[in-house]
């Protein structure tokens, strides 16, 4: 289990982790193969843990300048 994020200099308030506790294992290793290309892609990670502290918008993403965004409703299909 992650614990929350401190800033060491103490001016931005802890960042706290982003789920509850969990002890389930996490693989070191995936292997994704790519049946077309007959290519595997292996991932091997040395520090995994549960529930990181994320950032407010570490997931957001600008459009480039002069693209406009369009909502996109694929519910019908």
């Amino acid at each position: 289990m992650s614990e929350p994020r401190v800033d060491p200099d103490g001016i931005d308030p802890p960042v706290a982790v982003s789920g509850p506790v969990c002890t389930a294992d996490l693989p070191a290793t995936l292997e994704v193969e790519v049946p077309d290309s007959r290519v595997n892609v292996r991932f091997r990670y040395e520090n995994v843990t549960w529930n990181p502290p994320l950032i407010d918008g570490l997931f957001v993403m600008a459009p480039p300048p002069g693209l406009l965004p369009e909502r996109v409703d694929c519910a019908g299909e």
